[in-house]
């Protein structure tokens, strides 16, 4: 018995390890999850429009492309185009909705309208702004920010490939939003609302089963960018900036693969189940 009870220990503390990494997308000719934590974290459906998207049965084109130093397929979408995502992250923060969480975009943006490219939106009928944007300021160059905030520095973005890692964080006194780009902090907003407010995501915990989802590259008014992504992935927690820098390059997988010393303890588990099987037979 208590053999058996170390050896579950054992494998939940592994199965810990990952409990933050709720689900990863990585867009090779599907829009199923690569990677879900729970069956909360289900297929995205590509949508097209403003306010009430509409659903594009077909599904986006997929092309093959280099991203990082890896081939593989990615999905592209126009300036009126995105997706819808039941992501999965659960109700945290202490409030309603999912007040804590993170975001990873691997993006190849192309194009943005006006100089303005919506990168998520948390209204579950798109019908107001967006929730975090790239902003042209001159050519291919510009910065991330919301609320007015879009920090002081300018890079070269469009047209090649790039990790974006966004992170919010409602409980706090000064509530945050950090945005990543290739591993660096490139800002850090001050975002209003607190706990269930603006940036808060709706989730299957909150008693309203039609907006458990966000959109992704969406917004109401046509502040789209058009472009490819290669994988997304969503966690239930503010990533550190240790923690998006150690995610590596864009194109690096996310997909958990249990460590070695896991797989032992697992396959322990296993052989254990097994004989107890035997035993009972």
């Amino acid at each position: 018995m208590k053999r058996t009870f170390a050896l579950l220990s054992l494998a939940a503390l592994a199965a810990a390890s990952q409990a933050a990494l709720i689900g990863v997308f990585d867009f090779n000719n599907t829009l199923n999850p690569a990677f879900a934590a729970t069956a909360n974290t289900q297929a995205l459906q590509f949508y097209k429009g403003g306010t009430n998207p509409t659903l594009q049965a077909g599904g986006p084109t997929y092309v093959t492309d280099t991203v990082g130093a890896v081939n593989k397929k990615v999905a592209q979408f126009g300036k009126t185009e995105g997706f819808k995502s039941n992501h999965g992250i659960p109700t945290n923060g202490g409030g309603a909705y999912g007040n804590i969480y993170t975001i990873l975009f691997d993006v190849k943006m192309t194009a943005t309208s006006a100089g303005w490219a919506s990168f998520y939106q948390t209204s579950a009928t798109n019908n107001n702004d967006g929730d975090m944007f790239f902003k042209v300021s001159s050519g291919n160059n510009g910065n991330f920010g919301i609320t007015g905030d879009y920090g002081v520095s300018n890079f070269a973005f469009l047209n090649s490939w790039h990790r974006v890692v966004l992170t919010v964080d409602l409980t706090k006194n000064t509530n945050t939003m950090g945005i990543y780009l290739d591993g660096a902090l490139t800002n850090s907003v001050d975002i209003a609302g607190g706990v269930d407010g603006r940036f808060a995501l709706y989730t299957t915990g909150d008693g309203d089963p039609t907006a458990d989802h966000m959109w992704l590259m969406m917004d109401e008014n046509g502040d789209n960018g058009a472009g490819s992504l290669s994988q997304v992935a969503y966690w239930d927690t503010a990533l550190t900036g240790d923690q998006v820098k150690n995610l590596g390059a864009v194109g690096s997988s996310l997909n958990p693969v249990p460590e070695p010393a896991s797989m032992v303890v697992l396959g322990g588990l296993a052989m254990l189940v097994a004989r107890r099987r035997r035993s009972n037979a």
